[in-house]
């Protein structure tokens, strides 16, 4: 089962290229795909626990309540939740 995800910051002052971290449970080990506003995040890592933590680059572009998404290798997707970014 795919869990949910959870970031602790929904707002925050940043360019594009800054990197944000997701906590979460059941990422699975690798091949997940973090989405910001419908664009794929870059530099997508692991955590040492792998199905608790992602890290990943914010990608071009700025905007409120851009939806962040978790995808994961077998189609499933975690729950939606927002973040505001500036270019």
């Amino acid at each position: 089962v795919f869990g949910c995800m959870n970031v602790g910051v929904t707002t925050i002052d940043c360019a594009a290229g800054v990197a944000i971290t997701i906590e979460g449970n059941g990422f699975g080990p690798r091949g997940d795909v973090v989405l910001v506003g419908g664009e794929p995040c870059t530099n997508l890592t692991h955590g040492a626990v792998p199905d608790s933590r992602l890290t990943c680059t914010l990608p071009a572009g700025a905007g409120l309540n851009q939806e962040v998404r978790v995808l994961d290798v077998s189609g499933g997707s975690s729950n939606v939740l927002h973040l505001s970014y500036a270019p």
